[in-house]
């Protein structure tokens, strides 16, 4: 992986009619490839894509991520990885009543896996996702939902419909710009 170079960058080698070294150069191709590469020492701000957080779906009946500043992005990039109810007949949630992003979890030990693309312009979450066992194929749906969230939401809730409880799984939060 690059280095973010910006240190070796500075306004005095930008100076009108003044050439630029070998090493200089160098530093403009690894500032951009740092920020390509998602380098751990490029500032947040400047990367496409931010992991903005990752809830444990293991207990509780919702879970929040919350604290988020939203504004810099134009859609949310969501993943779930086996994300499963104590019992049958829940589907996922994403904001609350109405808003099912899965289909209903029709066996006990299989879990929710797929991505959630999330237009914060308009609110509408669009989600692909299958209900999976080690690797057995189980029942696959595409929902299409009016979150209401937009770049000034602080937090968004996710939890099963029927007041399902959680007891397995990640959901990660990404934003893009």
């Amino acid at each position: 992986m690059t280095t973010f170079p910006l240190a070796a960058i500075s306004d005095a080698i930008l100076s009108f009619k003044k050439g630029i070294t070998l090493q200089q150069g160098r530093a403009f191709r690894d500032l951009a490839l740092s920020i390509a590469e998602a380098d751990a020492s490029v500032t947040a701000n400047l990367l496409p894509t931010v992991h903005l957080g990752t809830l444990t779906t293991t207990s509780g009946t919702s879970q929040t991520l919350s604290s988020l500043v939203l504004t810099p992005y134009k859609s949310l990039r969501i993943t779930l990885e086996g994300v499963s109810f104590t019992a049958t007949g829940p589907q996922l949630r994403l904001g609350g009543v109405g808003q099912e992003i899965t289909a209903t979890l029709g066996t006990a030990g299989f879990g929710f896996y797929g991505t959630v693309l999330l237009d914060l312009a308009n609110g509408v979450a669009t989600a692909i996702t299958a209900e999976l066992n080690a690797g057995a194929s189980g029942v696959g749906a595409i929902r299409i939902t009016d979150t209401g969230y937009s770049t000034a939401t602080t937090s968004i809730t996710f939890d099963g419909s029927g007041g399902g409880t959680f007891d397995a799984g990640s959901i990660r939060v990404y934003g893009e710009k």
